[in-house]
């Protein structure tokens, strides 16, 4: 659409009408101005819808983009760990749970604690994936809510006098950001 328009522009900038005699006529004149107004206004035009999705994209995309990479890589590393340990806990209690009856009292016993100590070690697993979950769900409140909420104040302030009123939500955001800057 923006190579649609500048070539647009270009074509009403290098228009030239054809005009009988040797001069042209006021209106012809006029009209010219007019064309070219307007080409150099759909040329600033799209220099600036330019500027704007750069803008946009540093402040808006760009940080959500590093959360998706830094902390949802720190949760797919953690379910990682978790499926692991899942697999070795209940491959462990398959094997206990398969093993002989007619096994002596001391096997059974050393095969029941290595499957206490992997349990335990897979409960361990599975809380610290539950606890990233839930601080990703606490980080995404603020991180995902604060880049277009500031892009909406620079907007806002743009166009009122008032740019002093703080969003209702911004007390909000600072109290979750602190919690979970807490925690």
């Amino acid at each position: 659409l923006g190579m649609a328009q500048r070539k647009f522009a270009q074509c009403l900038g290098e228009f030239q009408f054809e005009y009988i005699g040797d001069a042209k006529t006021d209106d012809e004149r006029c009209i010219d101005e007019s064309l070219q107004e307007f080409s150099s206004f759909l040329k600033n035009l799209e220099d600036q819808r330019e500027l704007m999705m750069r803008n946009i994209t540093e402040t808006l995309m760009k940080p959500l983009e590093s959360f998706r990479k830094e902390h949802l890589g720190q949760v797919r590393t953690e379910r990682k760990k978790y499926e692991k340990e899942t697999e070795k806990y209940y491959s462990s209690l398959e094997k206990l749970l398969n093993m002989s009856a007619k096994k002596k009292e001391p096997q059974l016993q050393e095969a029941d604690s290595q499957v206490e100590t992997i349990r335990q070690h897979f409960q361990e697993e599975s809380l610290e994936y539950v606890c990233k979950l839930q601080e990703i769900q606490e980080r995404k409140k603020f991180e995902c809510v604060e880049p277009p909420m500031k892009k909406r104040g620079c907007v806002t302030e743009s166009f009122t006098d008032n740019s002093s009123r703080e969003p209702a939500c911004h007390p909000r955001l600072k109290t979750e950001k602190h919690k979970v800057n807490m925690s």
